[in-house]
């Protein structure tokens, strides 16, 4: 199924006041082969797919898997109930 983040925000509170990780980025992960997401070292890459994969809260917008909301403000679908898995690259591509 399709993966569709629809202004997706995750916000992270600092001393100095909130920091926007993901600020309304829209993306579409097709079904149909194998997906990447590339970026380089504090480009919050990782914080997408942890978005997707359930292991964090949304702060705005909205994501979906097909035709279901997984993710808003107002709801939180848990990782183990999404069945999805995610890997995380060790080591950076030179």
């Amino acid at each position: 199924m399709d993966v569709f983040l629809s202004a997706p925000e995750q916000c992270f509170l600092l001393a100095i006041g909130y920091l926007s990780a993901v600020g309304g980025v829209p993306l579409t992960i097709l079904a149909e082969g194998i997906q990447f997401l590339l970026g380089q070292s504090g480009c919050n890459t990782t914080t997408f797919l942890r978005l997707v994969a359930g292991f964090e809260r949304l702060d705005g917008g909205e994501i979906r898997i097909g035709t279901d909301v997984i993710a808003r403000t107002d709801l939180h679908v848990l990782a183990e109930q999404l069945h999805i898995g995610m890997i995380i690259q060790d080591k950076p591509i030179s």
